[in-house]
């Protein structure tokens, strides 16, 4: 889209620069990151259960939202410039309305990637949940195994205690699974 922003030259910080220059190294950020999550979101599809991919894609959510940031606020930074120049007569209004349209589509992307930003800050929280919910798991599991071991001296050659652990390792299981599957 910045290409049809051609010919409208702002000043930033005292430097008279055209909005294109401006705005190219934001450009190039968001074109890196939008590749990187399309590769991220390509993975996720294979294995959307890896709290790797969804942290990873987490950052590059993060990178993405702060270059959007940076994108409209140097639009809006420009916008009073470009309303003048308009006014003077310095730009055609198909310029401003391609001025016009990159800050609406800016905003609306930058939108977009909140929102999924949020919904992945989510899903890792959840899968942060539940890993901790089986660690422990797994120290009651070690726990309650370790006093069967005690129990197994007490009642040689019982079968109660064989019992206890295959009970243990059957909750343990179901425990997992619904870990797993979210329904605990």
């Amino acid at each position: 889209m910045a290409g049809s922003i051609r010919g409208i030259t702002i000043e930033i910080n005292g430097d008279t620069t055209g909005l294109n220059n401006a705005l190219k190294d934001v450009n190039s950020s968001v074109r890196s990151t939008q590749s990187e999550l399309k590769t991220l979101n390509r993975d996720l599809k294979f294995n959307p259960d890896s709290f790797t991919l969804a942290s990873q894609k987490a950052d590059v959510l993060t990178k993405t939202v702060d270059s959007l940031k940076n994108k409209l606020g140097t639009l809006r930074d420009a916008q009073s410039q470009v309303d003048r120049q308009f006014k003077d007569g310095k730009i055609g209004a198909d310029q401003y309305r391609a001025f016009q349209r990159e800050v609406v589509e800016t905003n609306s992307k930058l939108r977009n990637y909140q929102e999924q930003l949020k919904s992945v800050q989510s899903t890792t929280s959840g899968l942060n949940g539940a890993v901790n919910r089986i660690k422990d798991s797994f120290s009651q599991l070690k726990n309650a195994s370790s006093g069967g071991n005690e129990l197994s001296s007490s009642f040689k050659g019982s079968g109660q205690v064989q019992m206890k652990r295959v009970s243990l390792l059957e909750i343990w299981g179901t425990l997992l699974k619904g870990l797993l599957s979210g329904r605990l």
